[in-house]
């Protein structure tokens, strides 16, 4: 599929343009490995939880934890950098 139509089925959350993706994919990469211990440590105390569940639970420890605004989280590299200052 061409990324217009992916975007419009809500499969992706932005079309990167060419010059951009190697830079956006890299902090996105990076965010959602300094995502994974707080995914894992939520789906621990939670095992019934469903992986939205997780999801949304994760977002509120960042917003929470970082001081962050629930805007801030589409930013790949804000949110890297804070859950790396703070582990």
């Amino acid at each position: 599929d061409r990324p217009e139509r992916m975007l419009a089925k809500g499969v992706i959350r932005k079309v990167v343009p060419w010059r951009e993706a190697r830079s956006y994919f890299y902090w996105r990469l990076r965010r959602r490995l300094a995502e994974m211990p707080l995914q894992r440590r939520a789906e621990v105390r939670g095992p019934s939880l469903a992986p939205k569940e997780v999801a949304a639970l994760v977002q509120r420890t960042i917003v929470e934890a970082a001081s962050l605004s629930v805007s801030d989280l589409e930013d790949d590299k804000r949110v890297c950098t804070c859950l790396e200052s703070l582990a």
